[in-house]
C-alpha cells in the first residue's frame, strides 16, 4: 500500500510538472498575441434568464452537436473533420486570468488547425490526455441566422504514469455560430476565457 501511495504521489507530480511545461510551450503558440482580451469578459448578467431570446429547438440541438464534435475531436486528438465544424472566418481565443490576458489567438480554419495540431502534437510527447466536460450551454439568437452562447468547461488532464486524472482548469466558454447556405451550424467565434485571475496560475492553456 506504502508503495503504491509513493507511485500516485510521485504520478501526479510529474504530471503537474508536465502540465505547467505544456502551458508554457503553448502559450508561446498562437498569432498576434495580445496584451489583454478584457473585451472578451462577459459583462454581469449577460445571457442571463430574461436577456436571452432561445433558438428554435432543432436549431439548439444542431448548435449543441457542432460543440459535442468539437470537444470529442479535440479528447481524441482527431482534426478530421474540424474544419466542417469552423467558418471561413473562425476566430479561436484563448485567454486566462479571468479573461485579463489574451494568450493567443488564430483566424481561419487553417490558422486554427495549425494552433490546435501544435498543441495536440506536444500533449502526444507529454504522453498527456485530456477530457473536456462541457456543461450549462445558453444560447440566444443575436441576427439573422447567427446565434451566440456561452458554456461551463471543466478540463481534466491524465497521463500515462496516473491512475485517475486530475482538474487542469476550468473556463467559460463564449461563442458565436452561423448558420450556413448549406444550412449546418458552425462555429464562428470561440472564446476560451480561463477562470483563473492569479497571473502566472495554471489554468487556460488551450487543452
Amino acid at each position: 500500500m506504502a508503495s503504491t501511495g509513493k507511485n500516485l504521489l510521485k504520478a501526479r507530480v510529474r504530471m503537474k510538472a508536465l502540465a505547467l511545461a505544456a502551458g508554457t510551450f503553448v502559450a508561446c503558440q498562437g498569432t498576434a498575441v495580445a496584451q489583454q482580451c478584457i473585451d472578451n469578459i462577459p459583462p454581469s448578467g449577460w445571457l442571463s434568464p430574461g436577456s436571452v431570446t432561445p433558438p428554435a429547438a432543432e436549431d439548439r440541438l444542431a448548435i449543441m452537436d457542432v460543440i459535442s464534435h468539437f470537444f470529442w475531436a479535440r479528447d481524441s486528438k482527431d482534426s478530421t473533420g474540424l474544419n466542417d465544424l469552423f467558418t471561413n472566418d473562425i476566430v479561436y481565443e484563448l485567454c486566462t486570468q479571468g479573461g485579463n490576458k489574451q494568450v493567443s489567438i488564430s483566424n481561419g480554419p487553417n490558422d486554427v488547425n495549425s494552433y490546435l495540431g501544435t498543441l495536440t502534437t506536444f500533449l502526444n510527447l507529454l504522453v498527456l490526455r485530456t477530457r473536456h466536460i462541457a456543461s450549462n450551454t445558453i444560447l440566444s439568437v443575436n441576427g439573422t441566422d447567427t446565434v451566440v452562447g456561452k458554456t461551463t468547461v471543466l478540463v481534466l488532464l491524465q497521463n500515462a504514469y496516473s491512475e485517475l486524472p486530475e482538474l487542469d482548469y476550468t473556463a467559460t466558454l463564449k461563442t458565436e455560430f452561423k448558420k450556413g447556405s448549406d444550412g449546418k451550424w458552425r462555429f464562428r467565434r470561440l472564446t476560451v476565457i480561463g477562470d483563473t485571475t492569479i497571473p502566472g496560475a495554471s489554468g487556460a492553456r488551450g487543452r
